[in-house]
């Protein structure tokens, strides 16, 4: 068992270090207005999820749904 402990912190230790490394470079690349983006973005894909979830549980019309979600708009 402490064979197996130990190959489990080394692995662990691996991945700490791999997303250190991923972490650092990703965060190089991109300016404090992008991470506010990409949060917000977020926020509103999981807005959206919500709301489609709520709609097919409470059977509610898929032009309703489309109507009120958030998305990019096509007819620009």
């Amino acid at each position: 068992e402490d064979e197996m402990d130990a190959i489990a912190a080394f692995e662990r230790s691996f991945e700490r270090a791999i997303f250190a490394a991923c972490n650092n470079v990703f965060t190089k690349m991109f300016s404090f207005a992008t991470t506010v983006g990409i949060t917000r973005l977020t926020a509103f894909e999981v807005q959206n999820l919500a709301a489609i979830a709520y709609a097919v549980e409470q059977k509610i019309p898929a032009e309703i749904v489309m109507s009120k979600i958030i998305t990019v708009n096509k007819q620009q």
